[in-house]
């Protein structure tokens, strides 16, 4: 079996995230997507999560009519915060049987020798590159000119995979920002989503969130 994973803090999951997930497994030939929700990312120590209860459930609330795509708190017993190299080695060894996919995002790839570890990832995995308009990574071209210019072809090359789908000019900001303002996010996210958030109080400035 082949497993896609799709991180993020997903705080909310939109419909873009939706969209393009059902997009990849579609034209991926993945079995699976998972979209592992990570309890706190590297890169946004400076912002306050909603909890991983909240979290996750939208993610579950977002992918009820989504075959194919799950939500997974697999990052939830693991030390903060998560790195992806610590989860795939966790991954590796809990499923010796599957094959993990790391999808990331053409920003995320133009800056992934950054990353901790990036080269036992790029070892042990394949990773799946989809475009982001607004970034240094705009085109399968140019994810392409980035793998030859930036790695080791005979290991790495035949790992990458470039990807297609819609991208949605929807931010999990905006809408945490729409929602703090009283302005309605139909659309904007999954069936489901928004009376959740309205019910939790999330991400309503003058409200306590419940718990």
């Amino acid at each position: 079996m082949k497993i896609g994973l799709f991180g993020g803090t997903f705080d909310p999951p939109h419909i873009g995230h939706i969209e393009l997930a059902a997009s990849l497994l579609e034209q991926t030939g993945l079995d699976k997507i998972w979209f592992l929700v990570t309890p706190q990312n590297p890169w946004k120590q400076g912002r306050a999560l909603s909890s991983d209860h909240h979290r996750y459930a939208m993610v579950d609330i977002s992918l009820r009519e989504k075959p194919g795509l799950e939500a997974s708190d697999y990052e939830f017993g693991m030390p903060k915060p998560t790195y992806t190299y610590k989860t795939l080695r966790s991954l590796r060894s809990s499923f010796p049987d599957v094959t993990f996919a790391l999808i990331i995002g053409g920003d995320n790839w133009a800056s992934f020798d950054k990353w901790a570890e990036y080269e036992e990832i790029l070892h042990n995995h394949p990773v799946i590159v989809y475009p982001r308009p607004g970034c240094p990574v705009e085109t399968p071209e140019a994810v392409r000119q980035i793998i030859v210019e930036n790695s080791a072809p005979d290991t790495i090359l035949p790992h990458i995979e470039i990807a297609e789908g819609k991208v949605y000019d929807i931010s999990s900001t905006e809408i945490r920002r729409k929602v703090a303002q009283g302005t309605s996010i139909d659309g904007l996210v999954m069936p489901g989503v928004e009376t959740y958030i309205n019910d939790y109080a999330l991400y309503a400035e003058t409200k306590q969130h419940k718990v």
